[in-house]
């Protein structure tokens, strides 16, 4: 892993939306934007963002806590500005058409490696630069990230 430093590339990673549909916009312009300054002084432990895209694929998914499988939400693949993310939110599958453009609100996190395999993603793995960095108490760190240009 490269040291978070402002002009690192983290090389293959992808980026999931925990959170909310506000709701269906055609009209709106897809984009990532945060709700408050997420570097602000004192910095947050977390960071609420609006993230407008297009359903690229949506499915159920389940988790189990020790009852057995039960149903979790929807697990989403969405395009924003020629890039793809995934997102969780609450819902059915069948209620969220591909192809609609949703506005999303939640929090973005790095999806583990080991997810991919152990949980079928679609891969939406893809280089981020480092533009901004902030260490938060808990030991965190809160990234500003911006697409890497493709050659890297």
């Amino acid at each position: 892993m490269p040291e978070l430093v402002p002009g690192a590339v983290l090389p293959n990673i992808g980026i999931r939306v925990l959170g909310s549909v506000e709701r269906v916009d055609p009209l709106e312009d897809e984009g990532i934007a945060p709700r408050k300054d997420p570097l602000a002084s004192p910095p947050p432990v977390t960071v609420d963002y609006v993230v407008a895209g297009t359903v690229e694929r949506s499915r159920d998914f389940q988790v189990d806590v020790g009852a057995g499988p039960q149903h979790a939400g929807v697990e989403l693949v969405l395009t924003v500005n020629g890039h793809l993310l995934q997102a969780q939110v609450d819902g059915q599958a069948r209620d969220i058409e591909p192809g609609s453009r949703l506005i999303l609100s939640g929090e973005l996190v790095v999806i583990g490696e080991y997810e991919w395999e152990a949980f079928d993603l679609v891969d939406t793995r893809a280089p981020w630069s480092v533009e901004e960095t902030r260490r938060v108490s808990n030991g965190d760190y809160l990234l500003r990230l911006v697409p890497a240009p493709q050659s890297w």
